[in-house]
C-alpha cells in the first residue's frame, strides 16, 4: 500500500507542475491549448489527492465523473488545437502564395 501511495503522491506532484506551467504559458502568450491541458492535470491531481487522503471509496462516482471530464479536456484541446494549425497553415499558404506573386511581378517588369 505504501508503494501505491507514493505512486500517487508522484502524480499529484506532476499534475500540479503541469497545470502551472499550462497557467504559467497561458498568461504569457495567451494559448487556450496550454490553460485547457493544465487545467485537465489539474482535474487529475484533484482525484489523486482524494485518493491519497483516503476518500477513493467514498468518492468513487465522483472521481470517475472528474476523470472523464479532465480526458474530455484533454481531447476538447487537442480538437481545437488541430483546427488552429490548419488555420495556421492556411494563412501560411497564402502568405507564401502573395509572396511568390509579388517576386513574379517584379520578374516580368
Amino acid at each position: 500500500m505504501l508503494f501505491l501511495d507514493q505512486i500517487y503522491i508522484l502524480n499529484f506532484i506532476l499534475c500540479m507542475v503541469i497545470l502551472s506551467f499550462g497557467l504559467f504559458i497561458y498568461f504569457m502568450k495567451q494559448r487556450l491549448f496550454p490553460l485547457f491541458v493544465g487545467i485537465a492535470f489539474g482535474l487529475f491531481g484533484i482525484s489523486h489527492i482524494f485518493t491519497i487522503l483516503g476518500y477513493r471509496e467514498d468518492l468513487k462516482i465522483s472521481l470517475l465523473i472528474i476523470r472523464y471530464c479532465a480526458y474530455l479536456l484533454v481531447i476538447l484541446s487537442l480538437f481545437f488545437l488541430q483546427f488552429h494549425h490548419a488555420e495556421m497553415d492556411k494563412k501560411n499558404k497564402d502568405y507564401i502564395d502573395n509572396i511568390n506573386n509579388i517576386n513574379y511581378r517584379s520578374l516580368r517588369r
